[in-house]
């Protein structure tokens, strides 16, 4: 996620296991948490992943 520039700057903590991701933090718009989740979907070994985020725009 760091290299995307869409979720790259964000703060988005990543709890893992037993292949199940929970994204918990804040993002500034519901495409940024859409692009995080995809971006987590795609890393291998993933076999769920929960979403945590909140949405607080600036």
């Amino acid at each position: 996620m760091l290299n995307d520039p869409a979720v790259g700057g964000l703060r988005i903590d990543v709890d893992t296991l037993k292949g199940v991701v929970t994204l918990s933090g804040r993002v500034k718009t519901p495409a940024e948490r859409d692009q995080a989740m995809a971006l987590t979907r795609q890393v291998e070994g993933v076999v769920e992943v929960k979403d945590a985020l909140q949405i607080i725009p600036d």
